[in-house]
């Protein structure tokens, strides 16, 4: 079963916009979600979203009360 990921995390400030958002397994998600093994998994999801949203950054990825946009 697929799941619904942030690459930055809610947790963190993340965006429930396409930008932050990419598909893993459970077992996957669940890895990034308690620190198992994060590098690995999370990059799969960062080279996809940035093939994707190439000028896209993690800070825009984030909620910021004061961005002036």
């Amino acid at each position: 079963m697929l799941t619904v990921a942030h690459l930055v995390g809610r947790a963190h400030s993340g965006l429930g916009i396409k930008e932050n958002l990419y598909t893993a397994c459970m077992l996957c998600h669940h890895k990034v979600d308690n620190g198992l093994n994060i590098i690995e998994e999370s990059q799969k999801g960062r080279e996809y979203l940035e093939n994707l949203y190439p000028n896209f950054t993690d800070e825009q990825r984030k909620y910021n009360k004061w961005r002036e946009e």
